[in-house]
């Protein structure tokens, strides 16, 4: 018997990970006594090898419980992960810094603003940590090499149909196969969130585009107009951010290439593989939604952007200095609401492309 593992992991926490890898071969050992485990780390992946030689076979069973228990062990290293995270996106400073500037532009036309925007703040803190873990705890692939069965098992914690079986006949080799099983895995978990938060982008950049049209307002009170101008350029700088969005996020769905290249080109994984080729397809379809998708989004971050940076050129819009306070506060209200979104979305946006772009 061998078996080839692999799971996401944070490279940033070299000694948890050594911890991992510790506890993951411990269990290993267990389940096979006398086994020969090694490990190896790549990108965001953890990596082992496992080889153990059996007298007689031995039941389906204690895969699946070595499956559920490596599982469980992972889970519980992403879950001290979620926990730090939380705490590190809480304390983060430039995130103060900038929250306070807008929010002290936002009192100044609703006082009640603030608090809708502290209130959607603390829930981005919040889920966003979430949703990495439930990437990361669907992270783990296994390929099981069974000579004593005659069998091959593939198991994908991130699909739907989690196990699937490669016959004797077909000859594939399973250790190059693992890098390319662990991409396919996590693209499976990571697809549909990033499609979710790039339409969420999409529609509030098209909302600001709309926003931005017609008459621009600005006010003769200087305390005021120094925090409009200063919000001004804090949404700015929030798309700014985003400027090379598109350049990571298809570096990533690139990746899916070498799974693609793979499973179609090298080994046609509809014969090898029942069902497989059609959760190959799935994918495919998504990074080419994804793709599209970015690219509209990007087109528009840049004309918001360029838009954000003119607010107040009089030769490229119609700028209106308001009359008195309560003129003001009627005309910003719109954008000022707009703005809440647009500055939770971009963080989302920007905290995602860190994370899973580095």
């Amino acid at each position: 018997m061998k078996a080839y593992v692999g799971a996401l992991i944070d490279k940033t926490l070299s000694k948890q990970n050594h911890k991992l890898a510790d506890n993951l071969q411990k269990e290993i050992r267990k389940k096979f006594k006398k086994s020969t485990v090694n490990r190896k780390e790549h990108n965001t992946f953890l990596f082992l090898g496992v080889e153990k030689s059996f007298k007689k076979p031995f039941e389906i069973k204690t895969l699946e419980k070595t499956e559920n228990k490596l599982n469980q062990i992972l889970k519980e290293y992403y879950n001290k992960n979620k926990t730090k995270l939380k705490k590190l996106l809480k304390d983060k400073q430039e995130l103060k810094e900038t929250s306070q500037i807008v929010k002290e532009f936002l009192k100044e036309v609703d006082p009640k603003l603030p608090k809708t925007f502290d209130f959607s703040l603390n829930k981005l803190l919040s889920d966003l940590p979430t949703q990495y873990f439930e990437i990361q705890q669907k992270s783990l692939t296994i390929i099981w090499d069974l000579n004593e069965i005659n069998q091959k098992r593939l198991f994908l914690s991130g699909c739907n149909t989690k196990t699937f079986t490669i016959s004797e006949a077909n000859q594939v080799d399973l250790e190059e196969m693992t890098d390319k099983l662990v991409l396919m895995n996590f693209f499976l978990v990571f697809l549909n969130p990033t499609i979710s938060h790039l339409r969420d982008m999409n529609n509030v950049l098209e909302r600001l585009s709309l926003g931005l049209q017609g008459t621009h307002y600005q006010i003769s009170n200087p305390k005021i107009q120094t925090k409009l101008e200063q919000f001004i350029r804090i949404l700015q700088a929030k798309l700014s951010a985003l400027q090379n969005m598109d350049k990571t996020i298809s570096a990533i769905l690139d990746l899916f290439q070498v799974p693609k290249s793979f499973f179609f080109g090298k080994h046609n994984f509809e014969q090898v593989c029942k069902n497989f080729d059609s959760t190959l397809r799935k994918v495919a379809w998504k990074i080419n939604q994804a793709k599209g998708l970015l690219q509209e989004v990007q087109n528009k971050l840049d004309k918001c952007q360029i838009a954000l940076r003119d607010y107040f050129d009089e030769t490229k819009n119609g700028v209106k200095t308001a009359k008195s306070i309560d003129e003001f506060k009627l005309a910003m209200l719109p954008l000022a609401e707009l703005s809440l979104d647009l500055f939770i979305e971009a963080e989302l946006l920007k905290m995602w492309l860190d994370y899973f772009g580095s």
